[in-house]
C-alpha cells in the first residue's frame, strides 16, 4: 500500500497566496483530486471541484478578477 503523504509521486497540496488581490485571501489547491478551496476577503469561502492545473496557475498570478471570471460559476462550487 501506498502513503499519499509519504509517496514522492503523489503531489502535495498547494497553498495559494493572493498578495494583490482585495478579494482573495486565501486558498489550497489539491493537484490529485482538483479540488480548489479559497477564503475571501470578506469573510467565509468556496470550494471548486474539477478545477485543472493550468487555472490555479493563471489564478495565482491574477488573483481576484481571473476568479471571478474564469472560475465563479464554471466549476461545481460549495460555500463554505
Amino acid at each position: 500500500m501506498i502513503d499519499a503523504a509519504t509517496d514522492s509521486r503523489t503531489p502535495a497540496v498547494q497553498q495559494l497566496a493572493f498578495p494583490g488581490s482585495s478579494y482573495l485571501a486565501s486558498g489550497t489547491y489539491d493537484p490529485q483530486t482538483q479540488i480548489l478551496t479559497v477564503s475571501f476577503k470578506s469573510g467565509g469561502g468556496c470550494q471548486h471541484q474539477g478545477v485543472p492545473q493550468q487555472v490555479i496557475d493563471w489564478l495565482e498570478s491574477q488573483g481576484g478578477s481571473y476568479y471571478r471570471r474564469a472560475l465563479y460559476g464554471r466549476y461545481d462550487a460549495q460555500n463554505l
